[in-house]
Parts: C-alpha cells; sequence; structure tokens
C-alpha cells in the first residue's frame, strides 16, 4: 500500500495554481484594500532600509572616529615636545597643519 505523495510536482503546480487564482480573486473583489496592503508593505520596507542605513552609518563613523582621536592626541602632544626642542620654523609648520585640520 503506497501513500499518496503531497509534494508531487502535479501538486505544487496545482497549489502554486489555487493560490494565484485566490490572490487575483481577493484583489478583483477588494482594490482599495489591496492597494492599501501594497502601499503599507513598501513603505515598512523602505522605513527599515532606512533605519538599517542609519544604524550602519552611524556605526561606521564611531568606529573610525575612535582610533583617530586617540592617534591625533598623540600626535599631538609628540609635536608639542618636538615645539620646545627645536624652534620657530616648526611652530609655523605646526600652525599651518592644524589650520588644515
Amino acid at each position: 500500500m503506497r501513500l499518496p505523495l503531497s509534494h508531487s510536482p502535479e501538486h505544487v503546480e496545482m497549489a502554486l495554481l489555487s493560490n494565484i487564482l485566490a490572490a487575483y480573486s481577493f484583489v478583483s473583489e477588494n482594490p482599495e484594500r489591496a492597494a492599501l496592503y501594497f502601499v503599507s508593505g513598501v513603505c515598512i520596507g523602505l522605513v527599515l532600509t532606512l533605519a538599517a542605513l542609519v544604524i550602519r552609518i552611524s556605526c561606521h563613523t564611531d568606529c573610525r572616529r575612535r582610533p583617530g582621536k586617540k592617534f591625533l592626541q598623540d600626535r599631538e602632544s609628540s609635536s608639542d615636545s618636538s615645539d620646545s626642542e627645536d624652534g620657530s620654523e616648526d611652530t609655523v609648520s605646526d600652525l599651518s597643519v592644524r589650520r588644515h585640520r
């Protein structure tokens, strides 16, 4: 005795066709509701995409900003100690570098 296979190709095709016909009949009977569902889905997708982009950009800038501050503080402290040793020429170049930042 064989049990009928519920996942046979014919059964899957018929289920797909049945779902397509059911969706078409729903849309034809309720066009306003179908449009509302469609627009709501698009808006929710756009909001989620925007939120993901904002989170990605904020995390990306935070990760780059933290190591850079420490590096700049170390660099400024080393340039301050070299200013007192070297003389006035380095002071002018350091001022132009600071203005450039």
